[in-house]
């Protein structure tokens, strides 16, 4: 009897230790799945990363995709570029003064002002050119007497841009003119005024800069990378709000380099010619480029609506489920941004298809299901 009791108790100890054994194998291989990998609301294994939205949840966020591809890329590849007209380099004069003296008062004195030589455009207190006038008047007095000091005396004047008529106008009057006309002695539109009433000026001193804007410039800064796409010479199509409807053609006249050492900024001049006179300086003005064919295939470009910015970091959401709301977090290295898209440097290949509406709303479903 009492042997019987020992084998029931043996028998007993001996399952109690088998079972503790397999449950809990079973329990470290459950907890070792789970580590790797999670089950769906629908028993679908997803990896760490992934998550899955309901449908209605899909709906609300309006999400839309695309697949990244080599169609996204050339499709997107146009470079886009926003500048302005500004005046003609080839195209300047400056108007100076022909005397020494006081700017009396300044007619000519805003920028965009057209000018027409003959035009009058300032009046000047010259204390030479009044001796001038004097030595005149004595020479032509004794004109048939002492022609070669009235020739002097005219010469002076005519040095200093007077016309026939102001000289003869001179030789009329009894006194000299104190308050002296200057008349211009080119064309154009007024670029710069260099002076202003009250200031002493100098023999030859400039005091207008003008422009012929029967052609003008357009201006664009590109960057480093850009930069290999334009060759002096080569033809661009030049838009404006202006003129929606109207294409304007140029020539790229001079590509300057390196224009501020701290950025990768260059900056190119487009000559147009304008004999309509539509293009003002300061219009704003777009132009578009094909992107001339890269070596390395594995840059391409994603909308920037795809992307979602920190300080630190830039993440994309991929949809990694063909039929199946299931999608991922996935951090990416971005390059340039050329219009509405960026360059992709890493953390994606051809083929993912990323989420490019609706990315907001799926990061907030995500921070919410983080923290159930």
């Amino acid at each position: 009897m009492n042997k019987s009791r020992i084998y029931i108790i043996v028998a007993l100890l001996i399952g109690i230790g088998v079972g503790y054994f397999i449950f809990s194998s079973t329990g470290d291989d459950s907890q070792k799945t789970e580590s790797n990998s999670h089950a769906d609301r629908d028993g679908e294994t997803l990896s760490t990363n992934e998550f899955r939205l309901s449908e209605n949840e899909v709906a609300h966020a309006d999400v839309q995709t695309i697949v990244v591809g080599k169609s996204l890329s050339n499709g997107k590849s146009d470079i886009n570029l926003s500048g302005e007209i500004v005046f003609n380099r080839e195209n300047q004069n400056t108007q100076v003064s022909y005397f020494k003296g006081r700017l009396e008062k300044l007619i000519a004195d805003f920028k965009g002002k057209k000018v027409k030589k003959g035009d009058l455009i300032a009046y000047i207190y010259s204390p030479d050119l009044i001796e001038i006038q004097k030595e005149l008047k004595s020479a032509a007095a004794l004109k048939k007497l002492k022609p070669e000091l009235y020739a002097e005396a005219y010469n002076k004047l005519k040095d200093r841009k007077l016309s026939e008529r102001q000289i003869r106008r001179i030789e009329e009057n009894n006194d000299p003119i104190k308050r002296f006309p200057i008349y211009a002695t080119v064309s154009g539109t007024i670029k710069e005024v260099l002076v202003s009433t009250g200031d002493d000026l100098e023999e030859g001193q400039g005091i207008l800069e003008l422009s012929n804007l029967n052609s003008v410039s357009a201006k664009f800064d590109i960057s480093d990378k850009q930069i290999s796409n334009f060759n002096q010479g080569q033809t661009l199509q030049i838009t404006t709000e202006a003129y929606p409807d109207q294409i304007f053609d140029g020539e790229i006249s001079i590509i300057d380099s390196a224009l501020d050492s701290n950025k990768s900024v260059n900056r190119i001049r487009v000559h147009l010619p304008n004999l309509d006179q539509k293009l003002k300086p300061g219009m704003f003005v777009n132009a578009s480029i094909p992107r001339q064919n890269t070596m390395n295939e594995n840059i391409f470009y994603i909308p920037s609506s795809a992307v979602l910015r920190s300080r630190k970091t830039s993440v994309v959401y991929l949809k990694t489920k063909k039929n199946m709301p299931v999608f991922e977090m996935r951090e990416v290295v971005l390059g340039d941004k050329e219009a509405a898209n960026y360059e992709v440097l890493k953390g994606l290949k051809y083929g993912d298809r990323i989420v490019i509406e609706g990315v907001s709303i799926i990061d907030s479903l995500v921070q919410v299901q983080g923290n159930e």
